[in-house]
């Protein structure tokens, strides 16, 4: 599927804000299409580091969405630790 000058706009201004996902799902294209337009506009390293990065940030959300799960499945104790009115205590020894 190719591009339209539109498409390939709204890529160049929101790369480095959005992820690729989001990117392919704005603009109603397969992630693969928007990777092929980048090959052909940017060096192997600059692909290469961008696409790593987002795997690290795929990465980083999943671990964000298991530990958001995690704490909802939680018996409660956690709550006590954001409550002000029951800090903590600490014990130095």
């Amino acid at each position: 599927m190719n591009l339209s000058a539109s498409d390939k706009t709204y890529i160049k201004k929101h790369v480095r804000e959005e992820s690729l996902k989001k990117l392919s799902e704005n603009l109603d294209v397969p992630e693969e299409t928007v990777i092929s337009y980048l090959k052909r506009k940017w060096s192997k390293e600059k692909l290469n580091t961008y696409l790593k990065s987002q795997s690290h940030q795929n990465t980083l959300n999943q671990a964000m969405q298991s530990t958001e799960t995690q704490g909802e499945q939680t018996d409660g104790r956690s709550e006590n630790l954001k409550n002000p009115e029951n800090p903590p205590t600490i014990c130095f020894f």
